[in-house]
């Protein structure tokens, strides 16, 4: 996710499933503000939840290279 591909999405609930590694922290649901300013469940009527993301695959490169047109990755 980034400001392009999701720009209403509530960071802190975005923060929070980075945060969600299991067994240590339950999943969450990552919210979002739809065109009425209220606060809804980013994928409509999904129960949905997520984890930190670097248990399964640290860094989605595959994805990234198709979806954006990258060669080369700098992380930190």
């Amino acid at each position: 996710m980034n400001y392009l591909t999701s720009p209403n999405v509530i960071i802190a609930t975005a923060v929070c499933a980075s945060c969600a590694i299991p067994l240590v922290y339950e999943p969450v649901k990552i919210l979002c503000k739809n065109d009425k300013n209220e606060t809804v469940p980013f994928f409509q009527g999904d129960q949905m939840k997520f984890v930190d993301g670097s248990i399964g695959a640290d860094l989605p490169m595959k994805n990234l290279s198709e979806l954006f047109n990258v060669n080369c990755f700098i992380v930190s």
